[in-house]
């Protein structure tokens, strides 16, 4: 039988993450991520649980732009555009 975590450790696992993950890793939060030291390339939405992508075939490191509780409301940065 598994065993089940309590929502005390869930909570305190998906925030307390660094804020970097690396490509083929599992999103900790669902958000948008950029690449991190590439000014050129978009920030991407990537939900909690998928793998994180790579860009042009090479891994990266990606930091969290904004996510599910963290940071501006994504909606309100993009409705711009």
């Amino acid at each position: 039988m598994k065993s089940r975590a309590s929502l005390t450790s869930t909570r305190t696992a998906r925030h307390s993450f660094p804020g970097l993950v690396r490509t083929g890793a599992h999103c900790p939060v669902a958000g948008f991520w950029r690449p991190q030291g590439r000014a050129d390339a978009k920030q991407v939405f990537v939900s909690e649980g998928s793998l994180m992508p790579a860009i042009d075939g090479r891994p990266v490191v990606w930091i969290l732009s904004s996510g599910q509780g963290r940071g501006p409301a994504a909606s309100d940065s993009e409705a711009g555009r």
